[in-house]
């Protein structure tokens, strides 16, 4: 069998929506599965119920800039969203904290 040097690999043609969706878990909750809009509607377009998702903002994703997100409403996602929004109380509380301690 002959190889075909500068024939396209499965990696081209996947690279970018594995690269995407990488960058998107990573700037993810945890335990949570987010979607963009686009993956959303495909899944509407299949049978998901639209009350299966929850609206969780737009959030910037490295290197494809800001992206609306979606939470698949599957398991603790409620639970991921309350521990996450806890977290970011008290990392703005902190913050502000800072700034009122070096003014």
């Amino acid at each position: 069998m002959r190889a075909n040097i500068g024939s396209p690999h499965a990696t081209s043609y996947y690279g970018e929506t594995v690269n995407k969706a990488s960058r998107m878990e990573s700037a993810g909750l945890r335990n949570c599965v987010r979607v963009s809009t686009f993956t959303r509607k495909m899944l509407i377009d299949r049978g998901h119920h639209p009350d299966s998702f929850a609206c969780c903002g737009i959030h910037e994703v490295k290197s494809y800039g800001f992206i609306a997100m979606y939470l698949l409403k599957v398991g603790s996602w409620e639970k991921c969203v309350r521990d996450t929004t806890d977290a970011l109380r008290r990392r703005s509380s902190d913050i502000a904290l800072e700034k009122r301690n070096t003014a």
